[in-house]
C-alpha cells in the first residue's frame, strides 16, 4: 500500500478537523506500519492548515493585531498543532473582492441607511461612483472599512473625497 491510499484509509477512520485529536500511533500503524509517521506528519499538517484558515476566516474584516489573534487562539483550547499568532497575520489578507464594490447592495443599503453616519454614495462627473462625507469626521475616527487604492487630495482633486477614503 503506498502512502497516499493508507492516507486515505486513516482519514475515513480520523478525519482531520480543527478540533480532532491526532490518532494515535497503535491506529496508525495498524493502518500502514511503515507510513505510520508519515501518516502522522501529515495528517498534523492538514489539520494546521484548516487551523490556519479557521483563524484567518474569524478576522475576515481588518488585519488583526497579533495579541487579539494569541489570545482568540487560546480560547479555541488547543494545546498541540498551533500556529503562531504572528505567522497567521503575516498571512491574513481582506475578505472578498474589490471589484464592482460600488455596485454592491449591501453598501448601498448600508449607506442610504445611514449605518455608515456621514457616508454616501454618488456618480461623481467624469470619474464614476464613489463615498462622499456628508458631515465632518474628527483625526482618527473610524469612518469605514475601505479596501482598495487610497485617492490623495492631489491625485483626485478633491479633497473633501480624498479626506472621507483616508
Amino acid at each position: 500500500m503506498d502512502l497516499q491510499e493508507a492516507y486515505d484509509k486513516l482519514i475515513e477512520t480520523h478525519p482531520v478537523t480543527v478540533d480532532g485529536d491526532v490518532p494515535d500511533k497503535a491506529a496508525r500503524r495498524k493502518v500502514s506500519p511503515q507510513h505510520q509517521q508519515s501518516l502522522y506528519n501529515r495528517w498534523l499538517k492538514v489539520q494546521m492548515r484548516l487551523r490556519v484558515q479557521h483563524v484567518l476566516s474569524h478576522f475576515c474584516r481588518r488585519l488583526p493585531k497579533e495579541e487579539r489573534v494569541s489570545a482568540w487562539i487560546n480560547k479555541q483550547g488547543w494545546r498541540t498543532n498551533i500556529s503562531s499568532a504572528g505567522r497567521i497575520v503575516s498571512e491574513w489578507k481582506p475578505s472578498g473582492s474589490v471589484d464592482g464594490v460600488m455596485d454592491s447592495k449591501r453598501i448601498q443599503r448600508l449607506t442610504r441607511n445611514q449605518n455608515w453616519k456621514g457616508l454616501l454614495t454618488k456618480n461623481i462627473d467624469g470619474k464614476g461612483k464613489g463615498v462622499v462625507a456628508t458631515r465632518t469626521f474628527q483625526a482618527g475616527e473610524v469612518v469605514c472599512d475601505y479596501h482598495g487604492q487610497i485617492v490623495t487630495a492631489s491625485d483626485g482633486g478633491n479633497a473633501l473625497l480624498s479626506n472621507a477614503l483616508l
